[in-house]
């Protein structure tokens, strides 16, 4: 019986050293972004510098661009809503479109095992695009969402989107004008994240 008592004490000591060895190894996993604490500018730097399209619609954008600060520790920068600058902004080519940015932008990374990837994260009612033709309006607000994840280059701080889902929207339209149904816009986007002290974020683990 005392051979049992004996036998059953190792089998637990043995599962808790396996679960704290995992433990461990998910803990050196973690994403990192270096340095730390630091300023970041986030650029668009295609032409234009963001696009959103859903059936029928383009939404192209030439100025997109925000300051935020690395973390102190974790895997997301977070861009001021006061600092996003999104404008020059036209639907079809045809209308100019206000846009506005209500919330904080998060740009969440993960290591991914070497390969970088980073998403675009906008919270509920973040940002919103409105446009008008005479007294006829279309209002866009932009819902939760999550661009990516997408491949981050850490030799070039630029993290690249082409026709990516994930730019949930609802639309309001008022009067008689050309406007998008609400659903989900596909967006195209080359970002580029440099430091106030010169060089890139990196992501590692």
């Amino acid at each position: 019986m005392a051979a049992r008592r004996n036998a059953t004490r190792v089998a637990i000591a043995a599962l808790a050293a396996s679960g704290l060895a995992l433990a461990g190894a998910g803990a050196a996993s973690a994403t990192t972004i270096t340095p730390p604490s630091e300023g970041v500018t986030a650029t668009g730097t295609g032409a234009p510098a963001l696009s959103l399209t859903v059936p029928a619609f383009k939404l192209d954008c030439y100025t997109f661009e925000a300051t935020g600060e690395t973390p102190a520790s974790g895997d997301a920068v977070t861009l001021d809503a006061a600092s996003v600058v999104v404008e020059n902004c036209f639907m079809n080519n045809s209308f100019s479109v206000k846009v506005d940015v209500h919330e904080d932008i998060t740009i969440v990374v993960d290591h991914n095992g070497g390969n970088p990837q980073g998403s675009l994260v906008i919270p509920n009612g973040g940002m919103s695009a409105s446009y008008s033709q005479g007294a006829a309006t279309c209002d866009l607000a932009v819902n939760a969402s999550t661009v990516g994840p997408v491949p981050y280059d850490n030799g070039t701080g630029i993290a690249s989107a082409v026709n990516q889902s994930g730019v949930n929207f609802t639309s309001t339209q008022s009067g008689s004008i050309p406007c998008p149904a609400s659903g989900t816009a596909l967006a195209t986007t080359e970002l580029q994240l440099e430091l106030d002290g010169g060089g890139n974020p990196v992501v590692g683990a």
